[in-house]
């Protein structure tokens, strides 16, 4: 069992950003539990387990030029969720987009993402530069 400290929760936060710049689908998918669910955008299709994860991420990191960590990560005081304000620059067919979002990750007992919940839309989208 991995203690939930806030250096781990931000540990992981990290990880998951730095894994996703990367292109390393296996990273990404690594940071979340077995049974985890995912929700990219909110107001998307919810996706259960890895193998689902891994399908949205084996798609999605293509995009992503660079994810980063935008600001102060707020975390619960047991450590079993942190709100995370994200800067992805992503390429569209050729598109070069910023944008914004917020994603709130769970976490279970072992320190791995039980749930992550991105929060963007329309207005959080606009080019780079």
């Amino acid at each position: 069992m991995t203690i939930r400290t806030p250096e781990h929760v931000t540990a992981m936060i990290e990880r998951y950003a730095k894994a996703a710049t990367d292109s390393d689908v296996e990273g990404v998918v690594a940071c979340f539990a077995v049974g985890a669910e995912l929700r990219d955008p909110f107001d998307g299709p919810v996706m259960t387990g890895r193998d689902a994860i891994r399908e949205f991420f084996a798609v999605g990191v293509t995009m992503i030029d660079s994810l980063a960590v935008n600001g102060s990560i707020r975390i619960s005081g047991d450590g079993a969720s942190a709100a995370a304000p994200m800067l992805a620059l992503i390429d569209m067919q050729g598109a070069k987009l910023a944008m914004d979002t917020v994603d709130v990750f769970y976490f279970d007992d072992d320190g791995l993402f039980a749930a992550m919940h991105g929060f963007y839309g329309p207005t959080n989208v606009r080019p780079q530069g």
